[in-house]
């Protein structure tokens, strides 16, 4: 079984970018993975055989038919000619097809007698594999994009956290000084003394 894995694809992704669109450009594998000559060419015989005893019961009931009115023969006559004119195309287009598809085994240096089937069943299942591979790229990359965006707004949200425990501080620290400030007021109204303010401006006495 050909299976490719999450690194091996990211290394063809990377020296081959073209491949990103393999699955479309080889979109008919799967269905080719189902095609068998053998059982095709059984139905082409069955087709084929059909057609001949249609011409030969039109043949028959041309040499008995004495009803002119009958539209039995006229009508089945053009249905005949259409088909057989519609299934040689068919054949032709089988013809070209096996042509075609000789040269691809050739190409893959394969068994000339490999069957559609299993030739392109290994194809069908290295774009599976190489479709669950870039699935798996995708995820990773969206993973890695939410990781990162996760982790800036941590980022974020401990600046934001360190910027609010400063301005509390800071704002603790401002009112501790208002605080030392009022005490300092209310012991000296306590001892009789004059406002700080005052004190600041107050003259000192020269030493006698």
């Amino acid at each position: 079984m050909c299976l490719i894995k999450i690194n091996q694809y990211f290394n063809i992704h990377l020296k081959f970018p073209e491949v990103t669109n393999l699955e479309e450009d080889l979109s008919h594998v799967k269905i080719a993975s189902k095609v068998n000559f053998i059982e095709l060419e059984k139905d082409l015989a069955f087709i084929r055989k059909g057609l001949s005893d249609i011409e030969k019961e039109l043949e028959f009931l041309r040499s008995h038919n004495t009803d002119s009115r009958d539209k039995f023969i006229s009508v089945m006559t053009d249905f005949i000619t259409v088909a057989a004119y519609n299934f040689s195309e068919l054949e032709e287009s089988y013809a070209e097809m096996k042509q075609k598809y000789e040269r691809a085994l050739k190409s893959f240096c394969e068994d000339p007698n490999q069957q559609p089937d299993e030739f392109f069943s290994v194809l069908d299942t290295f774009l599976i594999s190489f479709a669950e591979a870039k699935n798996d790229n995708d995820k990773q990359k969206l993973k890695k994009i939410e990781e990162e965006k996760r982790a800036k707004l941590e980022q974020s949200k401990k600046e934001k956290d360190k910027q609010r425990l400063l301005r509390k501080q800071e704002s603790l620290s401002s009112n501790c000084s208002k605080d030392k400030l009022t005490n300092g007021v209310s012991e000296n109204n306590e001892k009789g003394l004059p406002p700080i303010h005052l004190l600041i401006n107050y003259p000192i006495p020269a030493c006698i």
